[in-house]
Formats: C-alpha cells, sequence, structure tokens
C-alpha cells in the first residue's frame, strides 16, 4: 500500500511538470506560446524548459518566441494590472522590459500597499471580534458573580 502511494504522488508530481514532447515542440506556434507566457507574467524559466524539452526535435523558435513575448508583455505591463497584482499580495519578478517597467511598477507599488492596508483592517477586524467575544463572555460571568451573591444574600435573610 505504501508502495502504491508512493507512486501515485511520484506520478502526480511528474504530471504537475510542463514537459514538452517532441511532437508538441514541431506543433506549437512560439509566437503564441511566447505571448502567453508574457500575458501569464512568467519569466524566461519557461524558455529554458522548453528548450531543453525540444533540444532534439528542432528547438525553439526564439524569434517568433521573443515576438509574441514583446506582445505579450504589453498586454501585462500596465499599470493596471501591476495594481492587481500587488493588490493579490503577489510578487513582481522583473518580467517587463524597460519602458513598461515603471508604469507597471508603480502600479504595483500601489496595490502592494493597499494590499497590507486591507491586511491590516482585516486583522484589526479579527481582534475586535474576538475582544467583543471576551467582552459578552465576561459579562456573562459578572451576570453569574451577581446572581450568585443574590442568593447568597437571600440565604443570609431569616
Amino acid at each position: 500500500m505504501k508502495r502504491r502511494n508512493a507512486l501515485l504522488v511520484f506520478c502526480f508530481l511528474l504530471s504537475a511538470c510542463s514537459h514538452l514532447s517532441a511532437r508538441d515542440c514541431a506543433r506549437t506556434d512560439w509566437f503564441q506560446r511566447g505571448r502567453s507566457d508574457a500575458i501569464a507574467g512568467d519569466d524566461d524559466e519557461n524558455l529554458e524548459g522548453y528548450q531543453a524539452d525540444c533540444a532534439a526535435s528542432g528547438g525553439v523558435d526564439l524569434a517568433r518566441f521573443q515576438a509574441g513575448r514583446l506582445e505579450g508583455q504589453q498586454k501585462f505591463c500596465t499599470e493596471e494590472n501591476g495594481y492587481r497584482l500587488g493588490l493579490k499580495g503577489q510578487r513582481y519578478h522583473g518580467e517587463c522590459p524597460e519602458g513598461l517597467n515603471e508604469e507597471f511598477r508603480k502600479g504595483q507599488l500601489a496595490g502592494e500597499r493597499d494590499h497590507r492596508r486591507q491586511t491590516k483592517e482585516a486583522e484589526l477586524a479579527k481582534k475586535e471580534a474576538e475582544l467583543e467575544k471576551k467582552e459578552r463572555r465576561l459579562k456573562d460571568e459578572e451576570d453569574k458573580l451577581k446572581q450568585r451573591k443574590k442568593d447568597l444574600d437571600r440565604r443570609k435573610r431569616p
């Protein structure tokens, strides 16, 4: 059973890696691949993997990949997208080329600032809720003590 589970985990890990077969390498539209990688905010690590996967089957059409990547970066590297990325708390890894980087970073830094603010507000709200809960428990205990005192006072009276 342990061996089977280990085999399943191994197969899952292998499937999680993105490898291209020789057939995939030959059929890939490298312009679209570069474009989609850039729009997703992926860095050059994907290209290194493609080059390794496709080395034996003709390689990557680097010119088309880079042209597609540049087009995709035009869509990804905007101030608005930088803001969305920062607001989600995601890190920037320098994917944008010079000329697009400044606007993207401007948005990303503003998004990070708002993300930190929202995170602190959520933490504060959580602490306030915990404090209110403790106050209710304290009030309940106080009410119980008052009731006990009344009960004791009644017993003392003849």
